[in-house]
């Protein structure tokens, strides 16, 4: 699973780009236009905005609709575009600097973020973890570290006297919303497991790890030489099916894990 930028919503996420990169597509757009006016007109971006794009004293944000019309029209592809992005964020965000595009789901620590995100944490106006443990919160920082890139902003933590918990950049809950189902709290949203998760036994393994770190514990048995995984899951009371129980079932079913089910 690859989250390309063009699979974002377009018109309030803006990019960054390298220097060297961004100059090259201001010199190719006025070679093609032959002004200002006509670059613009070719890309279908008001003068104004064509001009802040062409000039070169200074790293100028680009709209990514407006940088998918302008590799359209150069013919430039857009895994070109997406090495050279060094920021992307909502304009009015802390957005992430070095970015690991296409952002990429086929590792254990991106299923592993997934999980945090659906198991403790919620999405609004965000993307949230809350967890009171300042270990389990130091893992799910590096997973989404390693997923989406690092720098100071990529993951902020606060310390509340009741709460404590990891926040996220806007563009990150725009990926989240695009590639699962996480809204508010899966409580109450019922979400099932990305589907793209339950097709691969490395991603499973991932999923099955963070939810027993953040729902479940172990149990040893000393005197009969077994242990045994507990997790639980809360749901409303007023839901027939929860979707999350029976797609982690699916997953033990895949794994060969014996296990049973109680209400």
């Amino acid at each position: 699973m690859k989250v390309h930028i063009n699979r974002l919503p377009l018109k309030r996420n803006y990019v960054t780009l390298k220097q060297e990169f961004h100059n090259e597509l201001a010199e190719r757009l006025l070679q093609v236009g032959g002004s200002i006016d006509g670059a613009g007109k070719l890309v279908g971006i008001a003068d104004t905005v064509m001009g802040r794009i062409i000039k070169k004293e200074r790293k100028r944000r680009i709209r990514i609709d407006f940088l998918l019309n302008i590799l359209n029209l150069l013919g430039i592809s857009l895994e070109k575009a997406e090495s050279n992005v060094i920021w992307i964020g909502n304009n009015q965000s802390n957005g992430i600097e070095n970015p690991k595009l296409p952002f990429t789901f086929n590792s254990r620590a991106s299923a592993r973020f997934l999980a945090a995100i659906c198991n403790d944490g919620w999405i609004s106006g965000g993307a949230y973890y809350s967890n009171m443990k300042q270990e389990s919160r130091e893992f799910v920082r590096k997973d989404t570290i390693s997923v989406f890139g690092e720098n100071k902003n990529t993951v902020r933590e606060w310390i509340k006297e009741k709460d404590r918990y990891l926040a996220f950049p806007s563009i990150i809950r725009d990926v989240l919303v695009l590639i699962s189902q996480f809204k508010g709290v899966k409580s109450e949203n019922n979400p099932p497991v990305p589907a793209f998760i339950l097709n691969n036994p490395e991603l499973i393994l991932g999923w099955i790890e963070q939810t027993i770190a953040d729902e479940g514990h172990v149990k040893n048995y000393p005197d009969e030489y077994r242990r045994e995984i507990i997790w639980r899951r809360s749901f409303n009371k007023s839901l027939e099916v929860c979707r999350l129980n029976k797609d982690e079932q699916k997953m033990l079913n895949i794994l060969g894990i014996n296990y049973d089910v109680k209400k």
